[in-house]
């Protein structure tokens, strides 16, 4: 539904149109209702009522002001690594009325500054040099298990474009209740995309057919949290 402010509504959430980043690709996407619509539909039937959400990139915000206004969540942290989706991402959150816990850093295994690749599309934007990115900057970037201990997720959402198998290696244990994460075939490798699943399943994790789709795929917890052995892949 579009309003005279020229937001939409979408899945609950209010959208602005006039976002300086809104290519018309992605702009189309959104009034077409069909922009992350699969991985809404993936927390609405994972999330719970008072869960603790933590998103690995944010984008403009409307999957971390889905979870805290429509999924009912009560904490949400979203982390994003471009920081010029950071007043965009707060401007949707104030628009909508939900406080979202947003940060600009690089989940990883150490502390210290990631390159980071800018794409025309902001959702192209990743830890990956590719043939698409218009400019290079640096980012922090936080140790994701840090990350994990403070925030202790019910939930833990997934999409960075390619970054997800470095992410998912470099977590030790995870005691999430699901992930939901999408998979981005055309960036990673054969054997980086079967990595991520051999990740998975050895920190107790189950592939979710119910809810998994296409490249959004869902792993929901079967067995105990174990901590990754010294010398293990």
């Amino acid at each position: 539904m579009l309003t005279r402010e020229r937001t939409i509504e979408h899945l609950g959430v209010n959208i602005p149109l006039d976002i300086a980043v809104l290519t018309d690709r992605i702009r189309a996407s959104i009034e077409a209702g069909r922009y992350e619509t699969r991985e809404a539909r993936a927390v609405a039937k994972l999330a719970r009522p008072g869960d603790v959400i933590l998103e690995v990139g944010a984008g403009i915000g409307f999957l971390s002001c889905y979870c805290a206004k429509v999924a009912m969540a009560s904490k949400v942290v979203a982390y994003e690594a471009n920081p010029e989706l950071l007043p965009v991402i707060r401007r949707l959150h104030d628009m909508n009325g939900v406080a979202v816990d947003v940060r600009n850093a690089i989940l990883a295994d150490r502390d210290g500054e990631a390159p980071f690749y800018i794409a025309a599309h902001f959702w192209g934007s990743t830890t990956r040099r590719t043939r698409r990115a218009l400019a290079e900057i640096s980012v922090p970037m936080t140790p994701v298990m840090s990350v994990m201990a403070e925030v202790r997720p019910d939930v833990v959402i997934i999409d960075i474009e390619g970054g997800e198998h470095d992410l998912i290696s470099a977590i030790d244990a995870l005691d999430a209740r699901a992930v939901v994460m999408e998979l981005h075939a055309r960036v990673l490798r054969p054997d980086e995309l079967n990595g991520v699943f051999t990740r998975m399943f050895a920190l107790g994790y189950a592939y979710s057919c119910d809810v998994s789709g296409g490249p959004i795929v869902a792993f929901e917890r079967i067995a105990p949290v174990r901590a990754r052995t010294a010398g293990a892949a």
